[in-house]
């Protein structure tokens, strides 16, 4: 049986694949988070859109974490 991990890598090495998608994988990671104990303090799930503007990827950690307050846009 083929991991969801070999079938991901397998694309990434084809050079006529630009776009995997891998919402259900990280979807069930971030679920097993809520429901096991682990060793992380807190997991950001952000979603990255392809025109990525790292101002605004870094608004939405720091949101997620706290440590962002839109008065410091201005």
């Amino acid at each position: 049986m083929v991991s969801t991990f070999e079938k991901a890598w397998r694309c990434l090495e084809e050079e006529s694949v630009g776009i995997i998608g891998l919402w259900k994988i990280f979807t069930q990671i971030n679920n097993k988070f809520l429901d096991s104990p682990n060793n992380f303090d807190v997991a950001i799930w952000v979603v990255v859109c392809q025109d990525l503007q790292p101002q605004k990827f870094r608004e939405k950690i720091g949101k997620k974490k706290g440590l962002f307050d839109e008065s410091w846009k201005n």
